[in-house]
């Protein structure tokens, strides 16, 4: 009974501990169980890069022009450059806007020096959401393209029926910065069928070629210019293949990168021999008239990528954060396209819907209204096979292990661009966050640079709430104590040669024992009943009880 007791006592406590005790910013640190590492985010509304460690502590800013904004992705590279797409309010046409918008792609050095620059962003492009780096250093950059409608009415538009004003489909150019040039492309409207006017050479029926773009499918862009939105892009570099996730048809697509921009034009070339055609596509198969509503899988679908490595069970799958399946539901999903081992090609069923029929995994905050976001937001396989996720309009930034357990839990603490104080609580989109990225310790551009903490973001810090769980070595032991619950006296299993801090369940150092000479107990007859923290110098934190 008595172990019971003890038991529900400290769920007690460690709910008050872990839920009260920060409103903003670190929220929740599982240091056993959490990925190391250091998270990049770019909040809006304002004009600066952070990367934070575990602890919610800042380690390193870029400083970008006061009047730029995201536009939306940031990576960092192995050299410690910034790799980023900005927006200034310049570029807002006054007759073209999106979500995702950007406008500037840059690299910037650690310390923020401008190495390359690139402005997309005219009455005829506009750079817009993801960047990629390649493995040759190259970037892949997402562009609108302004076509007119009566061009688009010459590849089969039915401006008639279409409450279209403008017509922004996308193409993929890939950037080489050190000759500042573009060396190959990838135009949507190259791949464009239509089923109105039999006198256009894209005249076809649509559900017998998925591997065309319908000119006409509009049904989720309610009316907006931008007719794809495509709002992220990855490489798989075995495959030489571009995975998009295409927005408003609610798909991915993939298509050949092997291919010359002139065969990318076409219908043939490349490995897969079929030119810069769609070679997969999954989550919405009535985007080629083919499947019904129960088909469709994905919804306003951001951030896929593959899942490239081979220790991992899901190892050639595709993640992606599920935006907007039902009304306050969203969830992280995998699934596994299959391929024809001996030709290559993505398998389809018998109902020309290319496979799996369901997805392998689903990830998610335990509480899965904090997973929810209508918009942005990404999902990040770590190393030890954990899931970052970042709810785009929550500004919240979590991680979970493969079973669902929260290890780690960040609020961005800024209020439409401006830094608030720990306490205050946050609204909705006012803290918006386009993703959150984690880079492990060993990566290769943090060589040489100071990751030391130099304090939070957010005014008035909890500055002791991370020592909760915090250790300066992982690989240590834990002290002994007893009794536990404690009335007055707490032993210790072996003598303590070190600084002992006393911290209540609000992160407040209450009181410090000096036991340099060594001590075998300390007195705490004289504190408030309560969940307390011993934290020692080369021991891992214990819990007590207070009576």
């Amino acid at each position: 009974m008595k172990e019971l007791i003890l038991s529900l006592l400290f769920i007690f406590y460690s709910n008050i501990l872990f839920s009260q005790a920060n409103t903003i910013g670190l929220l929740y640190h599982d240091l056993d169980k959490v990925e190391e590492g250091y998270t990049l985010f770019y909040p809006e509304n304002q004009s600066t890069v952070f990367l934070i460690n575990n602890c919610g502590e800042v380690v390193h800013t870029w400083e970008i022009d006061d009047i730029r904004v995201p536009g939306k992705e940031q990576y960092l590279d192995g050299l410690g450059r910034l790799y980023l797409a900005s927006a200034q309010p310049l570029f807002q046409s006054p007759s073209f806007g999106s979500g995702g918008a950007g406008g500037v792609f840059e690299i910037l050095s650690w310390n923020g020096d401008v190495e390359y620059r690139k402005v997309l962003a005219d009455s005829l492009v506009r750079q817009h959401h993801d960047i990629h780096i390649m493995p040759n250093g190259n970037i892949m950059v997402i562009v609108w393209q302004n076509v007119s409608l009566a061009e688009a009415a010459s590849y089969g538009f039915d401006t008639l029926s279409n409450p279209q004003i403008g017509f922004w489909p996308d193409k993929i150019i890939e950037i080489d910065p050190i000759i500042d040039s573009v060396i190959w492309e990838w135009n949507s409207m190259d791949h464009m069928i239509q089923n109105i006017n039999t006198d256009l050479e894209n005249f076809g029926v649509i559900n017998e070629h998925p591997e065309l773009i319908n000119i006409n499918y509009i049904d989720f862009a309610f009316g907006r210019q931008d007719v794809h939105h495509i709002n992220s892009i990855d490489y798989n570099s075995d495959l030489d293949q571009i995975l998009l996730s295409v927005r408003n048809f609610n798909e991915v697509w993939i298509i050949d990168h092997s291919t010359t921009s002139l065969e990318a034009s076409t219908h043939s070339g490349g490995n897969s021999g079929k030119g810069g055609d769609i070679l997969y596509r999954w989550g919405n198969p009535a985007a080629y008239n083919s499947g019904g509503v129960s088909d469709q899988k994905l919804f306003r679908q951001h951030d896929a990528s593959w899942i490239i490595d081979v220790n991992h069970p899901i190892n050639g799958g595709i993640l992606c954060y599920n935006n907007f399946i039902a009304s306050e539901l969203s969830l992280g999903n995998i699934f596994i396209p299959e391929i024809n081992a001996l030709t290559g090609d993505y398998i389809l069923d018998e109902n020309d819907m290319f496979l799996p029929a369901i997805f392998s995994d689903t990830i998610n905050h335990p509480e899965i209204l904090k997973t929810f976001s209508t918009a942005a937001s990404n999902i990040q396989l770590q190393p030890n096979g954990n899931y970052m996720m970042c709810a785009g309009r929550q500004g919240r930034i979590f991680e979970v292990t493969s079973a669902g357990e929260l290890v780690w839990e960040y609020l961005v603490p800024m209020r439409n661009g401006f830094p608030i104080e720990q306490g205050d609580e946050i609204s909705l989109s006012e803290n918006f966050t386009f993703s959150g990225r984690k880079y492990h310790p060993d990566f290769e551009g943090f060589i040489g640079k100071d990751l030391s903490p130099k304090g939070f973001i957010e005014l008035n810090p909890n500055d002791a709430f991370c020592n909760l769980v915090k250790t300066e070595n992982i690989n240590i032991n834990s002290v002994v104590i007893f009794p536990n619950p404690v009335y007055d006296h707490l032993n210790f299993k072996e003598t303590i040669l070190s600084k002992i801090s006393l911290i209540n369940s609000i992160g407040q150092v209450v009181k410090i024992f000096d036991s340099h000479g060594g001590v075998s107990s300390i007195n705490v007859s004289e504190i408030k009943p309560g969940l307390y923290i011993l934290k020692i110098k080369g021991q891992n934190p214990v819990k007590f009880i207070k009576n």
